[in-house]
């Protein structure tokens, strides 16, 4: 007599979803209470790439004016504004010891600036 596997119940992918949709949902007593902090204003035109230094202290900004605008990530105040594309910046990108700054332009070319040379900035 050869005996057959144990079945094991399998739950329904309707089953599935709702468990999976339960756990996604919070109770509403659980949304953090966010408040805006500062609403920083510089560029010309509109902004297509945001990103904080590795450590939080600046935060740079870049976009369709050619301009990349370095911010005070505690005071939102402007640090400095780097200037040398000749066209929209589409992304920018710090290197892990922030010393760098990577950003990439619709004139087809990557700078990379130098913290150090921008004006000896505490990153």
């Amino acid at each position: 007599m050869q005996s057959s596997p144990a079945q094991i119940p399998q739950p329904s992918i309707r089953q599935a979803e709702q468990k999976l949709g339960q756990q996604a949902v919070p109770s509403p007593s659980s949304n953090p209470d966010y408040k805006l902090r500062y609403t920083l204003s510089g560029h010309r035109q509109s902004i297509s790439s945001l990103k904080f230094s590795p450590n939080g202290s600046i935060l740079a900004s870049a976009g369709a004016d050619k301009l990349i605008k370095l911010w005070d990530g505690i005071t939102g105040q402007i640090l400095n504004t780097l200037q040398g594309h000749t066209e929209g910046i589409s992304d920018i990108a710090w290197a892990s010891d922030g010393e760098y700054l990577a950003s990439a332009s619709d004139d087809k070319t990557i700078k990379i600036w130098s913290m150090e040379e921008v004006g000896h900035l505490h990153y």
